[in-house]
């Protein structure tokens, strides 16, 4: 208790601050515009692309903190496997095959925040969501769908980037 009061006091994140910036990027995830006007398939496996999608852009962000969102960064990821452990619960995956799932999902998230890193034109983010986000659609989305999704991206970086550290921490995205 009293180092939860300590952490406030310093501006530390706390465990809540992360809970709080996952659920803000949860609302991001869930937009029906990724799935309508993007075309990303609305399954499971789609879903939890675009939930590892805004998570990654979010810790992106909390990187360039340095040791100030070191932090963060740790919680947040841990909040994201929590939410993971959770959702593979409701889909019925026994205790047996949970640490594996959870597991995987971690890689993948490390995977898409590598990828985002790396990829800094539009062509390049569009080409490397041909081998993530759209990995199973069937069909392959246009490429005006792509380019949907890559400005969905661009407009949720940029408000990323207008997000300091105290309102990431406060669980709040810039509009």
């Amino acid at each position: 208790m009293a180092f939860g009061l300590l952490k406030r006091i310093l501006g530390l994140p706390t465990g809540e601050s992360a809970r709080a910036l996952l659920q803000a990027l949860i609302v991001e995830g869930r937009d029906p515009a990724w799935y309508r006007d993007a075309a990303v398939p609305d399954t499971v496996d789609g879903r939890f692309e675009v939930q590892a999608l805004v998570t990654a852009l979010a810790l992106l962000r909390v990187e360039d903190f340095g040791k100030d969102g070191a932090e963060l960064f740790r919680q947040l990821a841990e909040c994201f496997a929590s939410d993971m452990e959770i959702q593979v619960r409701e889909i019925g995956l026994g205790e047996g095959v949970m640490a594996k799932h959870v597991g995987r999902m971690m890689n993948l998230l490390g995977g898409r925040i590598t990828g985002m890193r790396n990829a800094k034109t539009d062509a390049q983010i569009a080409d490397w969501l041909g081998r993530t986000l759209y990995k199973l659609s069937e069909p392959a989305p246009e490429a005006g769908q792509i380019s949907v999704a890559v400005a969905r991206i661009r407009v949720l970086q940029d408000r990323l980037l207008r997000s300091d550290s105290v309102t990431l921490q406060a669980g709040q995205i810039a509009a």
